[in-house]
This record gives structure tokens, sequence and C-alpha cells, in this order.
């Protein structure tokens, strides 16, 4: 849908087409949901977080175990 979009808008510019009657943004904002972007960077962050200090503890429980 974007290369759609893309390539309409260089066709038209190129004058090989008409212009487009809706643009990407029309068509799909009846199917975007509003957020919070702070409150999901936070909780987004709080996952890699977790994540990243899951890895560190599988790592240093091999390093204690003498698995490396």
């Amino acid at each position: 849908m974007i290369y759609k979009s893309y390539l309409s808008e260089k066709f038209t510019e190129d004058g090989l087409y008409p212009a487009p009657k809706h643009y990407l943004l029309d068509m799909v904002s009846n199917h975007l949901k509003p957020i919070e972007h702070d409150r999901w960077a936070k909780l987004y962050w709080k996952r890699e977080l977790e994540r990243v200090e899951r890895i560190q503890r599988h790592k240093w429980k091999l390093i204690e175990g003498g698995g490396v």
C-alpha cells in the first residue's frame, strides 16, 4: 500500500497518471487509534529493559556455573 501511494504520487509528478483523489492518511485514518506516546514509550522501554536484564541474568548464571 505504501509503494502504491508513493508510486502514484511519483507517476502523478511525472505526468503519467492523473492526480490521486485519496491520500494514504485519508485511507487509513479510520483504522488508526490515537495513543499517548509518553505512556507508550515508558511501557516499551520498560519491557526492553526487562528483556536485557533477563539476558544478563542468564549470562551471569552461565559464568557462575562455569558454562562458558
